[in-house]
């Protein structure tokens, strides 16, 4: 584990810092030489060619410490204004070379450092006579996380803490965050897995603080709470891990916390896939609930309009579906007279409102669609007409905007042609389109018939294959034609 938090702290390094190495580091260039007090405190003097130099840290510079005197630390270099260089984690110091000391140095460079430091009120000046490449971050991460036990999670989350500490001074900020969240994300993707093996739900309760607080990754803590055997496990912990999620905006849905407004989208797509065709007050149901959770469903009316179109091609009588899409429910094929089913085809006939559509020669008829009288062509497998009577009062712009979105919503649509015409009195709406059907491209002319304001009209349907488009259109042709009213004779 600890070997893969290294490797991943290794490729951020050159991600971040945006530059290889420039050698390899290798130990302090000086040997200790002896120990004697400074201000109070015992400090360590090092050697390095016959010259002796008090050890630092990089910090101590700010308190004058070095003021003076031959220093040796180690630090990360710092690029300023105008060529010129510091050290991280040191205000008001510049670095001098002597030489080539700094040649090829970069910001950001770890380096051992040996010279002499000379002040000048606050500002400070270090004259550097000899460096040497100290180790990289990833080594000194390396180092920091060498050691500790995969479930030894307090010092894992120092380490974290020390990342977050070196991006706030060291420089290098990039790859100081970056391997902070990176190793926390392991953590509590370790906690997580640890907590299953061991069905304890303290540690998945640790997890989801550390990335909610830490973190802040609403999406990592879904993933900390939607194992099943936390619910399985219950008790008050796993309920207050899902009050939690709640609090959140977030919903259960097949066993996983979602955000509430993707949970219901989900619902919504596998509840309308799971319809059969025919379920008409399936399709009611579900538009009635998209509608109800319009606050959270995302295109909501949208989506409730796709059920109750669907509904409505299923059963155009259905009286809910009816008043959702605002038109006339239409009548149940079974009440009005087309003949029995597979013989010639014959007229469709009204009884109730007296409108009469002419079968198109030749055609037989076919099994009722959704309530619709269907002729098919005997000459072919795909081609078929339906016809529907919407019975006055017409709603003539309500109902055609359904049958035009209707036919829009098919997967694939390409309009083929938009039409408005009078023909001897009748009043036609026709678009044409084509649609993918699986893998198949269909054919789909749909045509809105009316016959003044009083009088029904008729919704008359051709679907085929592309080519035999000509002769759908000829058998639309003899339907409109023959569509007319014959309304029933009053009794004095």
């Amino acid at each position: 584990m600890l070997t893969r938090l290294f490797v991943m702290a290794c490729a951020g390094s050159l991600l971040f810092a945006g530059e290889a190495p420039t050698g390899a580091a290798g130990s302090a260039p000086w040997s200790p030489s002896f120990t004697t007090q400074v201000r109070g405190k015992d400090r360590n003097f090092v050697a390095f060619k016959d010259s002796t130099f008090i050890l630092v840290v990089a910090d101590e510079l700010g308190t004058g410490l070095g003021d003076g005197q031959d220093v040796a630390l180690t630090g990360k270099l710092r690029k300023l204004p105008g060529g010129r260089f510091g050290l991280y984690r040191v205000d008001n110091l510049v670095i001098e070379g002597a030489g080539e000391a700094l040649a090829g140095k970069l910001d950001g460079d770890n380096l051992y450092l040996l010279g002499s430091v000379a002040a000048d009120g606050q500002a400070r000046t270090m004259t550097v006579r000899h460096t040497a490449i100290a180790p990289s971050d990833a080594q000194l991460l390396h180092e920091r996380l060498a050691g500790i036990a995969d479930d030894d999670w307090d010092r894992r989350l120092s380490v974290v803490n020390w990342c977050r500490d070196q991006a706030r001074s060291a420089g290098n900020a990039d790859f100081w965050s970056a391997t902070a969240d990176s190793l926390l994300t392991v953590v509590v993707e370790d906690l997580v897995k640890k907590s299953a093996e061991r069905k304890d739900l303290a540690l998945s309760v640790r997890a989801l603080d550390l990335a909610l607080n830490l973190l802040r990754d609403q999406g990592l803590a879904a993933r900390v709470c939607s194992p099943a055997w936390i619910r399985d496990h219950g008790g008050a912990q796993a309920e207050a891990l899902a009050r939690r999620m709640r609090g959140l905006g977030y919903s259960l849905y097949k066993e996983q916390w979602l955000p509430r407004t993707q949970a219901l989208e989900r619902e919504y797509e596998d509840r309308f896939a799971a319809l059969a065709w025919k379920d008409a007050d399936g399709f009611y149901k579900l538009g009635r609930w998209a509608d109800e959770n319009a606050e959270l469903l995302p295109r909501s009316r949208e989506r409730s309009w796709r059920c109750y179109q669907a509904g409505f091609s299923a059963d155009p009588s259905h009286t809910g579906i009816a008043r959702e899409l605002g038109v006339q429910p239409q009548v149940n094929a079974a009440n009005s007279t087309a003949g029995s089913k597979g013989g010639p085809a014959t007229d469709f006939i009204d009884l109730e409102s007296g409108l009469r559509v002419a079968a198109p020669g030749g055609w037989r008829r076919g099994q009722p669609i959704g309530g619709a009288t269907t002729w098919n062509d005997p000459t072919s497998e795909t081609a078929y007409l339906t016809v529907r009577v919407v019975r006055p009062p017409v709603d003539q712009e309500a109902q055609w905007k359904v049958l035009v979105e209707e036919a829009r919503g098919r997967p694939g649509f390409i309009e083929l042609g938009l039409t408005e015409e009078e023909r001897d009195g009748r009043h036609v709406r026709a678009l044409r389109s084509t649609w993918v059907e699986g893998e198949q491209q269909r054919f789909t002319a749909v045509l809105f018939v009316t016959l003044g304001e009083q009088a029904p009209a008729a919704t008359i349907e051709a679907r085929g294959l592309p080519p035999e488009q000509g002769s759908l259109d000829a058998a639309l042709a003899d339907c409109v034609n023959g569509t007319s009213h014959q309304p029933a004779a009053t009794t004095p």
